[in-house]
């Protein structure tokens, strides 16, 4: 079976490649990550492998302190969280790492996918519009999401410090073992590092493929504006006929050359669709795992707000028939208040519940619509 890749594709790209590339940002800061070398070295690669060092440390250390700290609903959300999140970047790592030659055929691919109608683009400077707002779109998106990222770890990390000072609390896992005792000032720096790489990591493979996304609409945006001027063409043709086509044209050879145009729209479209083949199956593995560790960390968090529901059924069941009236009067306060449904909510805005999902759901299909209807 022939190769679908050429092997030329698959290399390594070097830091001038890099700096010539519409996803210079992506790959610089993956690289800085330690993911995508330009080209790499042994030191590069140790590097590396830290990263992931570090993430099975994480695994290994949550482990310890669920065993520690079972039993305690508050503590266990929060670990199973940490770990989650954690865990999601140290995977897509290790994806990353191990399919790599994908990613270094991906980025050429893409350049391949921007120069595809750079002819049309060169001849129409609405259609170069088109084309250099998307990559300043991707920049920008690219740079606005990576400092907001940043802007995160200096409130997040210090937390523990600020909201308990009397306790030696670690920003994750905590060390039940040895309540925080041993090597207390090392463990909190590891799990700032581990955070901070992992989520990066997370966030640049995530900027990495939605930036992809842009130009590959804006080259489908640039096609559908080639396909409509055609049949504004074809429109003029039939005013004019009989008349004259163009100057010493017959209309036969107008019509032949709207043909040749519709089947260079035709090939653009087709090598658009090879592309993105290529990148559904560059990015599926990044996705399934993303879609699962978001499941898991909305599930953990659900969790601990609806197994209040048990409050309820445990008051009535315990023996308080012939309890005293005080005691009667306390449970009955308990009891109306535990049926009260415990819900996390989005900025105090929006409910994390099955109900505001579908709502969701059906708001974005309303505005999918709404903005259809009013580009026609």
């Amino acid at each position: 079976m022939a190769r679908e890749i050429p092997e030329s594709m698959e290399l390594p790209l070097s830091w001038a490649d890099s700096g010539q590339s519409v996803l210079k940002l992506n790959i610089r800061h993956l690289w800085l990550c330690g993911v995508w070398p330009l080209p790499g070295s042994w030191i590069f690669e140790v590097y590396g492998a830290l990263g992931l060092v570090l993430g099975v440390w994480n695994a290994v250390e949550s482990t310890l302190a669920l065993y520690f700290c079972w039993g305690d609903m508050d503590e266990s959300t929060m670990v199973f969280i940490s770990t989650f999140s954690i865990g999601c970047g140290t995977v897509k790592m290790a994806f990353f790492m191990c399919n790599r030659r994908q990613y270094y055929a991906l980025a050429r691919s893409v350049e391949m996918l921007v120069s595809l109608q750079s002819e049309f683009c060169s001849a129409d400077p609405a259609l170069a519009d088109i084309r250099q707002g998307s990559q300043r779109r991707a920049s920008r998106l690219t740079i606005g999401l990576l400092l907001l990222m940043l802007s995160q770890y200096p409130v997040w990390f210090p937390m523990p410090l600020i909201a308990r000072p009397d306790e030696r609390r670690l920003p994750f896992a905590q060390h039940g073992w040895d309540n925080n005792t041993n090597f207390y000032e090392l463990s909190y720096v590891v799990q700032c590092v581990i955070g901070a790489w992992t989520t990066q990591i997370s966030n640049s493979v995530d900027l990495l493929f939605v930036c992809i996304m842009i130009l590959t609409a804006a080259q489908l945006q640039i096609l559908t504006m080639r396909i409509a001027s055609l049949k504004r063409e074809d429109i003029e043709v039939k005013l004019e006929k009989g008349i004259s086509c163009v100057a010493d044209q017959t209309e036969n050879s107008c019509s032949d050359k709207m043909y040749e145009k519709l089947c260079q729209c035709i090939e653009s479209h087709q090598n658009i669709l090879r592309f993105v083949k290529h990148l559904e199956k560059t990015m599926s593995s990044i996705v399934m795992t993303q879609f699962s560790f978001s499941v898991l960390v909305t599930c953990v968090s659900l969790f601990q707000a609806t197994y209040a529901e048990a409050v309820t059924l445990a008051a009535y069941s315990c023996s308080w028939l012939k309890a005293s009236h005080r005691f009667k009067r306390a449970l009955r306060i308990l009891m109306s208040r535990a049926q009260k449904p415990l819900v996390l909510t989005a900025a105090h805005l929006y409910p994390m519940n099955r109900e505001a999902f579908v709502s969701l759901v059906n708001a974005s299909y309303s505005y999918y619509a709404l903005l259809g209807q009013m580009t026609k």
